[in-house]
């Protein structure tokens, strides 16, 4: 075998690279990949104080109550009970969809989602991320949040019913009933639960907002009187409203009682919040009405809506029309006030219309559903 040792006329740039240099180099990129590779998965499995919003289950408010699993927008089967059911008066057949839609809430303080899911959701456009403190305020218990979700559910429903009925042409108002009162407060002690309360200063009430603008209006500087009816009596009680920055109040917690025309009972089960009301009202009107809105077209839409039939703004909008769009809705009704929220982030396949009464998503429905191109071109939309 014959060697053939390197001398100095070699060119440096062709030496052979020494074995042990070449493997030093090898272990040290091995090594600071792998400290990166491990920093990354620690910071990113370390818990944030964000919670993670992403598009829910949908409800058909014309059909029955479908069943979901884990807040999957995907049903898993068919439900047996109507979304809806109403006695007391004639109803006629639906088809297609009036669908009420959801969004799921993910993490809490007491389960906090981690850098990874948080990142993934802030990158996605059906998914969005809220401090901890715009949810979970630190005065409010989980158990404190539940029940404030529920009862905004109840006081939705209540007033989804009242809008249908009063756009039917009933007059449901019948005042305003006590929940609970605040210690300390002026009604404290004076004003019971399940209270009805029918006038103040002898001027009638028929809602909880006109209870609240009631008091606002006699001031904090003079005794008012309370009509109301407890245990079938009517009785007065009088009290000087107390001055919570610069607003007068009598600590009442209250909700508006109605006297509807005919029953209406809306099953829905595990979900808060107020954003329902249009949804249900517009359910009750076609139930309740010959012809058929839709004609067998699905719709889905979102917004809290009064007694009088305004529909108000809510939140999630943007990944409500996700859901929306998960549920195979062709339109969407949108409150005129998330209006802004809605430009920009309007998923494929969907067409939206922008509404502020009862009578407007009635109008949207009806035209969107006949197919006349030229009146649909008229419908307000988010421009």
């Amino acid at each position: 075998m014959t060697l053939f040792p390197h001398t100095d006329r070699e060119s440096p740039e062709h030496a052979p690279v020494p074995t042990d240099s070449r493997s030093r180099r090898r272990r040290r990129g091995v090594l600071l990949v792998t400290i990166a590779a491990l920093f990354t998965v620690g910071i990113t499995a370390i818990p944030v104080p964000f919670a993670i919003e992403h598009p829910g289950p949908w409800w058909n408010t014309l059909a029955n109550q479908t069943v979901f699993d884990d807040c999957s927008p995907t049903p898993t089967e068919d439900g047996t009970e109507p979304l809806i059911e109403i006695s007391g008066t004639t109803t006629y057949p639906t088809t297609g969809a009036l669908d009420l839609l959801t969004v799921c809430l993910e993490g809490s303080p007491e389960f906090i989602p981690n850098w990874f899911d948080v990142i993934q959701a802030y990158l996605s456009p059906s998914q969005s991320v809220i401090p901890f403190e715009y949810v979970y305020p630190k005065d409010q218990t989980e158990d404190e949040r539940n029940q404030a979700n529920a009862a905004q559910m109840v006081d939705s429903q209540a007033e989804a019913i009242a809008a249908a009925m009063t756009y039917l042409g009933y007059s449901v108002g019948e005042g305003a009933t006590v929940v609970s009162t605040t210690a300390g407060m002026p009604a404290d002690g004076v004003l019971m639960p399940d209270d009805l309360i029918v006038a103040v200063n002898d001027e009638p009430v028929l809602s909880i907002d006109e209870l609240r603008a009631a008091v606002m209006a006699s001031g904090s500087s003079q005794p008012l009187t309370v009509t109301l009816i407890r245990d079938e009596q009517t009785l007065t009680e009088t009290l000087t409203p107390a001055n919570k920055e610069g607003t007068a109040v009598i600590g009442v917690l209250g909700q508006t009682a109605y006297d509807y025309p005919f029953d209406v009972s809306i099953h829905l089960n595990d979900v808060g919040g107020p954003s329902a009301g249009l949804m249900f009202a517009l359910g009750i009107i076609d139930k309740v009405t010959p012809g058929n809105m839709t004609q067998g077209k699905k719709f889905a839409g979102t917004g809290t809506i009064d007694a009088a039939g305004n529909v108000g703004p809510i939140g999630g909008i943007r990944l409500k029309m996700y859901s929306a769009q998960a549920a195979g809705a062709t339109f969407f009704l949108s409150p005129a006030d998330n209006c802004d929220e809605v430009v920009g982030n309007v998923p494929t396949g969907i067409q939206v219309f922008s509404v502020a009464t009862i009578q407007e998503a009635v109008t949207a429905v009806t035209t969107a559903s006949s197919g006349d191109a030229a009146a649909m071109a008229k419908l307000p939309t988010c421009q």
